[in-house]
């Protein structure tokens, strides 16, 4: 999922309180590095068990006033692996 609207002081925590999920896979919040603060956006992965819903999760932000999207993965995409 995309989220915007955050405040420029958002973090990966606050987007975990407000999806409320069981399991958030990834939450990453974009900095602006040069002014050292958030661009307003962040993307989330969560993995949903059988009793939780992803609207249940979009609700959640909505309710605290941001917007969220679904991002689409590209199925194209090749894995990236590291071999040692």
């Amino acid at each position: 999922m995309v989220i915007s609207g955050l405040p420029s002081d958002a973090k990966p925590e606050h987007i975990r309180q407000i999806a409320s999920a069981k399991h958030v896979v990834d939450a990453i919040v974009d900095h602006d590095t040069i002014r050292n603060v958030s661009t307003g956006t962040a993307k989330l992965r969560v993995r949903l068990g059988d009793e939780e819903d992803i609207e249940a999760v979009k609700s959640n932000f909505l309710r605290a006033g941001l917007s969220v999207q679904e991002a689409k993965s590209n199925p194209n995409k090749k894995p990236v692996f590291t071999y040692q």
